[in-house]
């Protein structure tokens, strides 16, 4: 196990308040995350393909056991907490 732990620090930065693994996701705007197809109302988007893809294999790829946080880095000027 202490392997596998060690080949996912190479894929994944750990939060060292929290010790959970962060799946860190970079945007250029709040619209990249929602499918650009789906013509529903925003709070009924489905998320865009690619990045539910890459939330899946994130999930999979850490062990249940660990905590994961979420991280989306947004341009400071189109942040809104």
């Amino acid at each position: 196990m202490k392997k596998k732990k060690n080949t996912l620090l190479n894929y994944y930065n750990i939060n060292t308040e929290t010790s959970a693994y962060m799946i860190e996701i970079s945007l250029d705007d709040y619209a990249e995350l929602f499918n650009g197809w789906d013509a529903s109302p925003l709070r009924r988007r489905d998320l865009e393909p690619e990045l539910l893809d890459y939330l899946e294999q994130s999930g999979s790829e850490i062990p249940l056991i660990n905590d994961v946080e979420l991280y989306l880095y947004l341009p400071e000027k189109l942040r809104d907490d």
